[in-house]
């Protein structure tokens, strides 16, 4: 039986910002046999072939994030700890630069710079990829890595470089705000 969940699919515009829907996942339609035999089978071979150990609740988060995420830019997984981080950043209950995130391919990638805030003014947009923070690559960061190097003491200053496309790759420097 699988975990219940929670998952934030689309989304609904406010006067502020595209805030996530979020769906809290407790029972839901079996997929068929062949399906699930699919999804053991090669979490069973990459448990027993891959170069160093993953748990099996990792690759099923991974590959329920990966699922959702090629929905659209605004739909991905979140387990309970990731769903309480995310509320408590749209609630706007904490210093930081107005800026919601998620994860492409190992790498934090901007879902939405929230209006009148840093990242807004700074002009970070919808699928720019942050490639470094302080000038420190993000590959290999986890997005609560991340999102921990983001936030900081408001007043201070983080650096990002940000990567858009085939546009050449540049850095911009965010002031870090007390939201209200």
């Amino acid at each position: 039986m699988a975990k219940p969940g929670l998952f934030a699919i689309g989304g609904f515009a406010t006067g502020i910002a595209a805030l996530p829907l979020a769906v809290v996942v407790t029972s839901f339609a079996a997929p068929s046999n062949s399906d699930i035999a699919l999804i053991v089978g090669v979490i069973d071979l990459v448990q027993r072939s891959y170069v160093h150990a993953i748990g099996p609740d990792q690759l099923t988060k991974d590959a329920l994030k990966g699922m959702l995420s090629r929905l659209d830019p605004h739909s991905d997984y979140m387990d309970e700890k990731e769903f309480r981080q995310t509320s408590g950043d749209i609630s706007g209950k904490f210093g930081g630069l107005g800026i919601e995130i998620s994860e492409q391919d190992g790498i934090p990638k901007v879902i939405a710079p929230i209006d009148d805030t840093p990242a807004a003014k700074a002009g970070l947009q919808p699928g720019d990829l942050i490639v470094a923070v302080d000038g420190k690559d993000t590959g290999g960061m986890t997005i609560e890595e991340v999102v921990d190097v983001l936030r900081g003491k408001p007043g201070t200053t983080v650096k990002l470089g940000i990567s858009r496309g085939a546009k050449t790759p540049f850095e911009v420097t965010l002031t870090r705000i007390v939201s209200s």
